[in-house]
C-alpha cells in the first residue's frame, strides 16, 4: 500500500512540474508547395530578394533572412519592413534585401555588392540560421556595418524560438542569450533587443512571427528610430 501511495505521489509531482515548465505548443512549420521540378545538381548562387517602397527620406534599408523577408505574414503590407516604414506620420522610403534560409555569412557576403543610399538608415537582422556560432554572427554583422561605413544603423537581436529548450531554463535559451549578449557588447550604441514580448499568439510557427508578431517588432524598431530622430 505504501509503495502504491508513493508511486501515485511521484506521478502527481511530475505532472505538476511538467505543467509549470510547459512552453507554447509546438507549431508546425508553414506548408511549402512541392517543387515543380527536382533541384539541379549545381543550383545557382543565392541572391537577396529586393523589395522597395516609395516615401519620405531618409531611406530605410533592411538586411536579413526570412524574418526580414516576412515569412509568416499574410500579405506584403504585413511584412516587417513595410510595417516599419509605415509607422511614421509620413511613410518612409525603404529597400529590403533578404532571403530565407541564408546564414549571416552568406547575407554579409552578398551585401558587399549592394549600393546603399548615402543618407539611409540600415536595419540589420541576421543570424537566425546559424545560431551555433555567436562569434561568426558578430563578425558577419561587423562586415555588414563596415560596408555602410558612416551611415546610421541598428542591429536587432536574434529572435529566439518557441520550442521547449529555447524557453527560459532550457539549453537553447542560453544559446540565444549568448548570441544577443555578444551583439550587444559589440554594438552597444546600436543594438536593439526585439521580440521579447512575443507570445504564442504572435507566431506563425516556432521561428516566424505572424502579422501581429511582426507588427510588435516593427513598432519597436520604429519607436527606436523616432527616439534617435532618424
Amino acid at each position: 500500500m505504501k509503495i502504491l501511495l508513493c508511486s501515485m505521489l511521484l506521478i502527481s509531482i511530475s505532472t505538476v512540474c511538467a505543467a509549470a515548465q510547459q512552453s507554447c505548443p509546438r507549431i508546425p512549420p508553414s506548408p511549402q508547395a512541392p517543387l515543380a521540378n527536382p533541384p539541379k545538381k549545381n543550383p545557382p548562387a543565392p541572391e537577396l530578394s529586393v523589395v522597395r517602397g516609395d516615401g519620405e527620406n531618409p531611406t530605410l534599408v533592411f538586411l536579413g533572412d526570412s524574418l526580414t523577408a516576412g515569412d509568416g505574414a499574410s500579405a506584403p503590407d504585413k511584412r516587417f519592413p513595410y510595417v516599419v516604414a509605415h509607422s511614421f506620420d509620413k511613410p518612409r522610403a525603404f529597400e529590403s534585401y533578404a532571403r530565407g534560409g541564408l546564414t549571416s555569412t552568406t547575407i554579409a557576403d552578398l551585401f558587399q555588392h549592394i549600393p546603399v543610399p548615402e543618407e539611409s538608415v540600415v536595419i540589420i537582422w541576421i543570424g537566425r540560421n546559424n545560431t551555433e556560432r555567436p562569434d561568426v554572427i558578430v563578425n558577419d554583422v561587423t562586415r555588414a556595418v563596415s560596408h555602410i561605413s558612416g551611415r546610421r544603423f541598428i542591429v536587432l537581436s536574434v529572435l529566439h524560438a518557441l520550442y521547449d529548450t529555447a524557453m527560459p531554463g532550457g539549453a537553447d535559451f542560453a544559446k540565444f542569450k549568448k548570441i544577443n549578449d555578444a551583439l550587444s557588447a559589440a554594438f552597444p550604441e546600436n543594438f536593439l533587443a526585439v521580440g521579447l514580448d512575443l507570445v504564442c499568439a504572435d507566431r506563425k510557427d516556432n521561428t516566424h512571427p505572424n502579422d501581429n508578431g511582426y507588427s510588435k517588432v516593427a513598432h519597436q524598431v520604429a519607436a527606436e528610430l523616432k527616439k534617435r530622430n532618424w
